[in-house]
């Protein structure tokens, strides 16, 4: 529900003159108040007494406990509760003020009373009794104080909102939220309505807080709640469910609505960027949708299923909403769309996958050295290793121009500028990890060891020629409909172990012809860039432990040269 500044006051009194004087302390007409007391000032020249902005309650009126409690019981159907009541003690010939109190705290007990009395009915000890030992109520005598009245009123409504709202970004909290979820599953499963939910999740939001530090966090919670408060209904329930993840409740709404709202929310939220400190951040945001079905007991089942239907759209890629309706698809292609991406890289390691042999320098070379190592070799980054071949930094075509300027830089000692925190992995080291890794980060590729020594290198790029190899396969049909004898996957497999040995040969050829060639880096370069892509392809079209369709449509497995791949995990 959207946030109001102004909180919902009701008076329960049984003389009229005093709803009166209460509306002159604490409606809008205090405004005018504010306005006469500065004109006279200015009027007789003395000094400004501080004013206050002064903007008021929503005040509601009953004149006896049970029109007041039925006037509370409309405010919680309609979601708009009231903050605090002063309720007077005696009001014949009907409830009296602790009557009055009792009855309205049994439908809502967050509500926050003030008693006011000219008289000692009841004792403070019986009160007590009557009320129980909490903080929900404070006593006022009779006659006013106005600032008395006016602060008790500010006082308490601002507590009351706080015991409600999130710190943070202002929305319902759980226990608020969960109050109104309990109050409209009741209403929709009584008389058969529509109620909706929708899960809000922001994708990779811990890569805000690591880079930029939880202050931008916190700003960007900020931007997002005040999108999706904008983007709701007033009788919609907005909450900070937890962290990063955002509840929307959405009475007399059917699922096919809801997800016409979250899909232009979803549009919305990674169209608009959040400018922190004069930078941008785009934002983008997973969303799961569940409507009350027939057959559900709960309120609970209500936000598990959305639940469920937001984990199905993270594990799809993030950036979209999954409808709990469609998971239940017979042909569940859904499912079967996330079971094929989850299992496209399982138990490959990094050995199998990553660029090999790497090409290394020694951290005795000069920056002139580096520079013509990067051009002969094509590449811009290389591994710097000591005499004992162990990996202790990186070198990039950046650190070598970054210190050009400086005297005798063409000689300098690349241990001097090299970057000394390297990330790399293990050969035996899970690609799903390292692709996990690369997804999230700027770092573009990571160096594989092997006990210490650099071995081969994985990056983006070569993941992506490894999923786009796999895609082609699927295009293709070499996944699917083979042959029992599965003859077509083998004559591909042949077929580019000879390409590979034809071109080895050429390679050797190349090189006895040019051996008495100032410089054999060219040729060398050039055949064993032409091998490792051969490589590649031979390895993507391995059908050996790869997931393989079957007659029936289901999945099946063999071993293989690569193990089984698995999905680029958005």
């Amino acid at each position: 529900m959207n946030q109001k500044n102004t909180y919902r006051i009701l008076l329960i009194d049984d003389q009229e003159t005093i709803h009166q004087d209460y509306r002159k302390v604490l409606g809008t007409r205090a405004q005018q108040s504010v306005a006469l007391a500065k004109a006279a000032t200015e009027l007789f020249d003395d000094d400004p007494s501080p004013l206050v902005d002064w903007e008021g309650f929503e005040l509601d009126s009953a004149l006896q406990g049970e029109q007041g409690f039925e006037l509370v019981q409309k405010s919680i159907e309609e979601g708009r509760p009231y903050a605090l009541a002063f309720v007077d003690i005696r009001m014949p010939p009907g409830w009296d003020g602790v009557q009055t109190v009792r009855r309205i705290w049994e439908i809502d007990p967050e509500i926050l009373i003030v008693i006011c009395s000219a008289y000692s009915d009841y004792s403070w000890e019986e009160m007590v009794q009557q009320l129980g030992r909490n903080d929900r109520f404070l006593i006022l005598k009779k006659p006013f104080d106005n600032i008395e009245v006016r602060q008790s009123a500010m006082a308490l409504t601002e507590r009351w909102g706080v015991s409600r709202s999130d710190v943070l970004t202002g929305l319902l909290n759980r226990r608020a939220f969960d109050g109104h979820l309990q109050l409209e599953w009741r209403r929709a499963h009584r008389h058969g309505l529509q109620l909706a939910c929708a899960l809000v999740d922001l994708d990779y939001f811990k890569r805000v807080n690591d880079t930029l530090g939880h202050t931008a966090g916190d700003l960007v919670l900020k931007a997002i709640a005040q999108r999706l408060q904008a983007a709701c209904r007033a009788t919609d329930f907005v909450c900070r469910y937890g962290g990063e993840e955002f509840c929307v409740l959405m009475p007399h709404t059917d699922e096919q609505g809801a997800a016409i709202w979250a899909e232009n929310t979803r549009e919305a939220i990674a169209a608009a960027d959040v400018t922190i400190d004069g930078r941008s951040i785009q934002v983008t945001a997973s969303i799961g949708i569940s409507e009350r079905l027939e057959q559900a007991d709960t309120a609970e089942e209500l936000i598990s299923r959305a639940d469920q239907a937001l984990l199905v759209a993270k594990e799809l890629g993030r950036n979209r909403l999954t409808r709990f309706s469609s998971m239940g698809d017979p042909a569940e292609s859904l499912r079967e769309e996330l079971r094929n991406r989850a299992n496209l890289f399982q138990g490959l390691t990094a050995k199998q996958v990553m660029t090999a042999p790497v090409a290394s320098l020694r951290a005795d070379a000069t920056a002139g050295e580096a520079a013509e190592f990067f051009l002969r070799f094509r590449i811009n980054s290389a591994p710097i290793v000591n005499q004992d071949g162990m990996l202790i930094g990186m070198l990039s075509e950046k650190d070598v121009i970054g210190m050009l300027l400086g005297q005798d830089a063409w000689s300098t000692p690349i241990g001097r500028i090299m970057q000394r925190n390297v990330i790399c992995y293990e050969e035996q080291t899970s690609v799903q990890s390292i692709c996990e890794f690369l997804s999230r980060v700027a770092v573009r590729r990571v160096v594989i060891v092997r006990d210490g020594r650099p071995t081969g290198v994985v990056s983006r790029g070569s993941l992506l020629r490894w999923y786009s190899n796999w895609i082609k396969m699927q295009k293709q049909g070499a996944l699917a409909g083979l042959d029992s004898d599965n003859a077509p996957a083998r004559l591909r497999l042949i077929q580019g172990a000879q390409a590979i040995a034809r071109c080895a040969v050429e390679l050797s050829d190349s090189v006895s012809v040019s051996a008495q060639a100032d410089d054999l880096v060219p040729p060398v370069i050039e055949g064993v860039s032409r091998l490792q892509e051969l490589i590649q392809d031979l390895f993507a079209c391995s059908r050996r432990d790869m997931p393989v369709i079957v007659g029936d449509g289901t999945l099946s497995q063999t071993s293989g040269l690569l193990g089984s791949p698995s999905a680029i995990v958005g």
